[in-house]
């Protein structure tokens, strides 16, 4: 799914004036702010409630890919 989400939200010789395809299907502008390294290592925050003293604050994961909605992370 990252080999298409990517490529749909950057600019194509395909597609004149310099819009992607993201922009042309739904338009408005993408946003980057959410890209993360295919493969990196992200931490995800364990909610108070459900820790203990001496718990680890933040959980492993590694980022496979992403959805529409949401990352694609697993637990390492």
């Amino acid at each position: 799914m990252t080999a298409i989400y990517v490529p749909n939200r950057l600019p194509t010789r395909a597609i004149w004036d310099g819009f992607t395809p993201y922009e042309l299907w739904h338009q408005k502008k993408p946003t980057y702010n959410h890209l993360c390294v295919w493969g990196c290592i992200p931490y995800a925050q364990v909610p108070k409630e459900t820790c203990k003293k001496i718990d680890k604050v933040a959980q492993k994961y590694m980022l496979i890919g992403y959805t529409e909605t949401l990352k694609s992370i697993s637990p390492v």
